[in-house]
């Protein structure tokens, strides 16, 4: 049983033009939090979507068991989180936490992601060493 489970919203099988290009990247800021976290106590799991889908989001909940989610969002992927924070909480999450990006021309609004989803709580901002 994980405290917190960490992902990002991004699905490489339903984005065509990326699938065309291959390069996707990895999760660096992801990773970065669950080491932070690790080395403070928590044990983490990090699920990584590029290559999976919402049902694989859905067994890794309920196999780790986390009291925790935390998300990451941007523009492109915000529907994928309204969706994954609504799997979380249909499966017993207690919190749901959602970060991203500030955009300065309103392209994504963490405030009305959390207010439109299962989210419980926001994060503006990006991660910085």
């Amino acid at each position: 049983m994980a405290d917190i489970l960490l992902g990002h919203a991004y699905f490489l099988k339903y984005d065509i033009i990326e699938r065309r290009v291959m390069k996707p990247y990895p999760p660096l800021g992801i990773l970065y939090l669950s080491a932070y976290l690790k080395r403070v106590g928590f044990n983490v799991e990090v699920f990584d979507s590029t290559f999976k889908d919402f049902e694989d989001f859905e067994a890794a909940v309920r196999a780790s068991r986390p009291r925790i989610v935390g998300l990451y969002s941007n523009i492109i992927t915000r529907e994928n989180v309204f969706r994954l924070a609504q799997i979380a909480k249909s499966n017993g999450v207690e919190f749901v936490v959602v970060g991203g990006p500030m955009h300065r021309n309103g392209a994504i609004d963490i405030s009305r992601t959390v207010s439109t989803s299962s989210a419980s709580t926001k994060v503006n901002g990006r991660l910085k060493n």
